[in-house]
This record gives structure tokens, sequence and C-alpha cells, in this order.
């Protein structure tokens, strides 16, 4: 009637159209907001794309950090075999690895013996914070010291006035 749903306490069966109606509003609806937060989540964490690996591309790929003298990276470099979103899947003649974009570093090393090479040079490689200092210590007799810098002159606190050395 006057195309108005009419209150009463009998029962109805909805139409079919209506529910669809609605259901189609519902989705738009909500694909919208989905769409709005995504746009100010990124905006807010300066989100942008990964394009900077491509197929081919020679990376680096993180390692487990176990002790502060451990490296980031592992030394092995590995080609980019498979992209696909932010998964990248890398290779070398021992293994293949995939993980997220995040864990990889491009690399500038165009040198192909190092990337190809079958005997293990990784074991060789060992991190300068880890190391002890295997050289003497130099015992010169006037040994070279570097210019000192002007220090403030330093007195004793007024309460040890009193205190015999």
């Amino acid at each position: 009637m006057f195309q108005r749903e009419p209150r009463t306490r009998l029962p109805d069966v909805p139409a079919k159209h209506a529910e669809m109606k609605v259901d189609e509003d519902v989705r738009q609806n909500d694909a919208r907001a989905k769409a709005k937060n995504k746009a100010y989540f990124e905006k807010r964490h300066n989100a942008r794309e990964n394009d900077e690996l491509k197929i081919g591309d020679r990376v680096l790929v993180a390692n487990e950090h176990k002790t502060k003298c451990s490296s980031r990276f592992n030394p092995e470099t590995l080609i980019v075999e498979k992209r696909k979103g932010n998964m990248i899947t890398a290779k070398s003649n021992k293994k293949e690895v995939t993980r997220n974009a995040s864990f990889f570093k491009k690399t500038k090393i165009e040198n192909e013996d190092s990337a190809n090479s079958d005997d293990d040079d990784t074991d060789d490689i060992v991190d300068p914070c880890c190391q002890t200092d295997t050289n003497p210590v130099q015992t010169d007799s006037n040994p070279v010291q570097s210019p000192r810098r002007t220090e403030r002159t330093r007195r004793e606190p007024a309460y040890l006035k009193d205190y015999v050395k």
C-alpha cells in the first residue's frame, strides 16, 4: 500500500528480490569500508610496493639472529627464480629458499664465479667482532701516543678535605 510495509502482527514471507538488494548493499558497503581502512593503514605506516626485487636479481637471504656477533645476512648469493606478491623463491646450485620479500637484500655482485662455485667458501668467513686478537701487543720502548685532549681540572669533594692519605 503506497509503497510502504504494513505494520501487522501477521507473519509474512519477505520477497526474494528485496533480500538480494539488501545483500548487495551490505557487500558494497563492506567493500567500501575495507578499502577506506586499507588506505588509512597504508598511509599511517608508509606502506609501499616492493618492486625492487625482480626475477634474475642476485640476493642475500637473512639469517636467524642467534648472537650479537652473527651477521644479519648469509654471505651466499642466491638468484631470484619466482615471485608471487611478496613471496620470493631464490635458488643457488645448493639450495632453494622461499621467504617473504623482507628477508632478502639485493646485492650488486656481478661475479658469476662466487655464485656458482662448487666449493663451500662460507665456512671460512668469520665475523670480525667475534675474533680474538691473536697478534701480541707491541711493546716498544718509545710507544707512539696520540695527543690527548684537554681535560677539565678535577678536584676532590669538599667532604674529603679532612681525609688523611
